[in-house]
C-alpha cells in the first residue's frame, strides 16, 4: 500500500483520475479515498487535516522530511 497525505482531497482526486486515468473513489466528502484498479497494488490519500484525529496526536516530522508518504507492506495474509 502506498498512502498519501494530502492538502486537498479533490484536487488530487481529479489529478489521480484525470491524468493516471484510475478510477475515482472518493465520494466527495470524506477524508480518505482508496484506488484499487490494480490488483495486489493498494493506493490511498487520507487528507492531512485531519491527521490528528486519526492518529490520536498531531504528527511531528523530522526536520528536512515532508511527511507525505507512507509505504506499507502485507507480508502474510490474515487469519480473519
Amino acid at each position: 500500500m502506498i498512502g498519501l497525505f494530502v492538502e486537498n482531497m479533490a484536487v488530487m482526486s481529479d489529478l489521480y483520475t484525470q491524468i493516471l486515468g484510475l478510477s475515482n473513489p472518493w465520494d466527495g466528502e470524506s477524508p480518505y479515498a482508496e484506488f484499487n484498479d490494480h490488483e495486489g497494488i493498494r493506493f490511498a490519500m487520507y487528507e492531512r487535516r485531519c491527521l490528528p484525529e486519526l492518529l490520536g496526536s498531531t504528527p511531528d516530522y523530522p526536520e528536512r522530511l515532508n511527511g507525505t508518504f507512507e509505504l506499507a507492506i502485507v507480508v502474510g495474509k490474515s487469519q480473519c
